[in-house]
């Protein structure tokens, strides 16, 4: 799923869904301590408590119109603001995301929208989607990997792709070391780096 781009609806964490287990945990983001839950709360990336819900919490049985289980394309517009009319906007963000090989990364600069920073991980579909960013850079309990939050910006993103690179291949060497018992297990889906943008203006 390499080079793919489109729309994706990321229903995000609110102050209530929060883990109690990250109370008054801190983490180092850009340089300054912060609450971990704040952190939770200011990620701008593709993962989320789910994607694509309507209000009752139920996938939309007639989204077909997904690429890849996941993302749908510009041409597919109206039925994604159908799919907002039933849903709670007060809780999902629109993005407009691009997803890339690390190895031949995107440039921010390519798509006229307002940018929030690049994503690390995998997005295949409503149920199977991880950011390696959010669950083992921000709240991991691997300190190689968690040193790689100072070079988060303020939507707890990249703001350069090169990064994604170096935290890879620390992540396979990290993986290698601990047999993989303090990294999520992917299964063979590879890991991706997805440029991530504000995708509100699409939606009246």
């Amino acid at each position: 799923m390499l080079y793919v781009q489109g729309l994706v609806a990321v229903k995000r964490f609110r102050p209530s869904d929060v883990p109690r287990v990250f109370s008054g945990k801190r983490c180092s983001i850009a340089g300054r301590t912060m609450d971990l839950g704040d952190a939770l709360l200011a990620y701008r990336g593709f993962d989320g408590l789910s994607l694509w819900l309507t209000e009752d919490e139920v996938m939309d049985r007639e989204m077909e119109f997904l690429l890849h289980g996941a993302i749908a394309s510009l041409s597919e517009l109206e039925e994604v603001k159908r799919v907002f009319r039933t849903a709670r906007r007060d809780e999902q963000d629109l993005l407009y995301c691009i997803v890339f090989d690390v190895a031949r990364p995107v440039r921010k600069e390519d798509i006229d929208l307002p940018f929030f920073g690049f994503d690390f991980g995998f997005i295949q579909s409503p149920w199977s989607h991880f950011s390696v960013v959010l669950n083992e850079v921000v709240s991991g309990i691997l300190e190689p990997m968690r040193r790689f939050s100072k070079y988060l910006n303020s939507h707890i993103l990249f703001d350069t792709p090169e990064l994604l690179k170096d935290l890879r291949e620390q992540r396979y060497r990290l993986r290698d070391e601990h047999e993989g018992h303090a990294l999520e297990t992917t299964d063979g889906i590879p890991l991706v780096g997805v440029a991530v943008y504000d995708g509100s203006s699409f939606l009246p």
